[in-house]
């Protein structure tokens, strides 16, 4: 059985809520709600992969960094526009690529919405 009173620790909590937010995101966001992805960077030698789904002037962007350290990785995103990271307030600057820094293990999450000129 689950412990619910677990969700008291801020670790399990922190897991909880990022869990909820992606729930959420995957039934409510456009890109997400059909089929297809692309791989838009894939480097084994320093453990880092990107890919990105997308639909009119939304997508969302999944940047994983699965070695053991701490990683700066240069992603291609699909439109400029205005991009934030998932869980936070972190806006990125408006551009055709994205400069993040990942720990060991880490996964982020982009949603954007193209800007039109």
């Amino acid at each position: 059985p689950l412990d619910w009173d677990r969700l008291k620790e801020p670790r399990l909590a922190a897991l909880h809520a990022r869990t909820r937010e992606l729930l959420e995101l995957r039934r409510t966001h456009p890109a997400l709600c059909r089929d297809g992805l692309e791989l838009v960077l894939n480097d084994v030698a320093s453990g880092t992969f990107a890919y990105h789904r997308h639909v009119d002037n939304r997508a969302v962007v999944t940047v994983v960094n699965v070695s053991g350290e701490r990683q700066d990785v240069r992603v291609p995103l699909p439109f400029s526009g205005a991009y934030r990271v998932l869980g936070t307030d972190r806006a990125l600057p408006e551009g055709p690529e994205a400069l993040l820094a990942l720990d060991p293990g880490e996964a982020m999450v982009l949603t954007g919405l193209a800007v039109h000129e």
